[in-house]
């Protein structure tokens, strides 16, 4: 999805490179505006960043690393480590082009470090609290460094967005009566349905926004899902008013 984002003709003639840590898992599509080159290595190996166009990057995106089973903590920890290694290979290259930063955070306690991290050389980030946002929204922050209007996009009611409180039950269907599962699960289950889960508002009333995706949450009768929609998704009949 993110490759079918970035090749359109809004962004035609632009050069996107990719690095992952291991093989890619799929096949990239055929791109037809956009100049791609695929590398594979890490963000904290500086030969593996010697390798990437450093003096000629407007916009770094770093993304989660916790899918080969770092912990949180890690993973918050790589993307301060990365930015570093950047602004300072970019520095000894002699290189004052402005740089942004866009970084999908573990932690809320990690944001500011994050943060400070990049404006401590002069760069500016946006800080992402990982939620599983859609590929979409995070081409949006690229255009508009200010997260708070990317979701003042996304939940303006003229937009088509609407965000609401669903029961679980009624969204992931009975087969999950009683499951335990842990967030990033439970997003993957409601992206199926057009539906961006943010939260969790349990039947004994506590609400849990933007919890962890390894945090692990019991499935029961009484439990709801806090939801971003799209119009004409099916499960806005769902929604509860």
């Amino acid at each position: 999805e993110l490759f079918r984002i970035f090749d359109s003709t809004v962004w035609r003639g632009a050069h996107l490179t990719l690095m992952h840590n291991q093989p890619l898992p799929f096949q990239i599509p055929p791109v037809r505006h956009i100049h791609l080159q695929v590398l594979e290595g890490s963000s904290v190996n500086p030969d593996d960043l010697l390798r990437l166009p450093l003096a000629e990057v407007d916009t770094v995106i770093l993304l989660d690393t916790n899918m080969d089973g770092s912990v949180l903590d890690e993973n918050d920890a790589r993307l301060v480590a990365a930015m570093r290694l950047i602004l300072r290979i970019r520095a000894r290259m002699g290189v004052d082009r402005p740089l942004h930063f866009v970084a999908s955070v573990q932690r809320p306690s990690s944001l500011e470090v994050v943060r400070g991290a990049g404006r401590l050389h002069g760069a500016s980030v946006t800080a992402i609290l990982n939620m599983n946002l859609e590929a979409g929204a995070i081409v949006h922050v690229l255009w508009e460094p200010d997260l708070a209007l990317v979701f003042q996009d996304l939940l303006d009611t003229s937009s088509g967005a609407e965000m609401g409180i669903v029961p679980a039950l009624a969204l992931l269907g009975d087969a999950y009566r009683g499951a335990l599962l842990n967030f990033a699960m439970l997003q993957t289950l409601c992206s199926r349905k057009r539906a961006v889960a943010l939260g969790v508002y349990s039947a004994e009333g506590s609400l849990h926004l933007a919890p962890w995706k390894g945090e692990l949450i019991r499935v029961g009768a009484g439990d709801k899902i806090v939801v971003l929609v799209e119009s004409g998704a099916r499960v806005l009949s769902l929604l509860d008013t």
